[in-house]
């Protein structure tokens, strides 16, 4: 497996971590199908593969033989792994502390939580 180092000038987004898939938007020309004139530009997402390590502002991926690396300009983007990231709560307990390091006055609108039976 090859490895890909992209290193950013932004900060990262807080959520990016390790185990997270990369892609790249990457900007490829449409050619008449006779093989005559350039007829425009297309962007294709391309799979570059997962995040193996994160540090400041680089990250490393893990590719499995991507020939098309992003290039400075192109957008890179992820997504999550469905199998860890889920959308509720796991297990039979969970334990939340919510604190205020505000000096001004503020006000707590709602706290929610998905609730549902799992054994009897």
């Amino acid at each position: 497996m090859a490895t890909l180092t992209i290193t950013f000038t932004n900060k990262l987004n807080t959520s990016l971590q390790v185990g997270d898939i990369a892609y790249s938007n990457v900007t490829t020309m449409l050619q008449d199908p006779t093989g005559g004139a350039m007829l425009g530009a297309t962007q294709v997402a391309v799979l570059l593969g997962p995040i193996f390590n994160i540090s400041g502002l680089t990250i490393k991926i893990q590719t499995a033989g991507v020939d098309i690396e992003p290039i400075i300009g192109d957008y890179v983007f992820f997504s999550k792994n469905k199998n860890v990231n889920t959308s509720s709560l796991v297990g039979y307990y969970a334990d939340v502390k919510i604190e205020n390091n505000s000096k001004d006055k503020v006000e707590l609108f709602s706290i929610g939580s998905e609730i549902s039976e799992s054994s009897k």
